[in-house]
């Protein structure tokens, strides 16, 4: 139960070597996808915050907003075709 609540705690963060293992990836790749504003953060200094919230809506959707993970038979059915 405690780990739920960690999760939907509003501004709870995620660590760097936590979203590493996650995504089967090393820290330093990590670190780019932030300098690219892959995963989304903010940086303060040199320091880089990653909320978890954030980046659990980030990994649900593969890095995808909005229209970009619509389907291709909604997009058509958006179209009117």
């Amino acid at each position: 139960m405690q780990e739920e609540e960690t999760r939907t705690t509003p501004g709870s963060r995620i660590s760097i070597p936590e979203i590493a293992r996650r995504l089967s990836l090393g820290r330093m790749a990590v670190y780019q996808l932030l300098e690219n504003r892959t995963i989304p953060s903010i940086r303060l200094g040199r320091r880089w915050i990653v909320t978890r919230y954030a980046y659990e809506q980030w990994e649900k959707t593969c890095g995808m907003s909005g229209a970009e993970h619509i389907s291709m038979p909604e997009r058509a059915a958006q179209a009117g075709m």
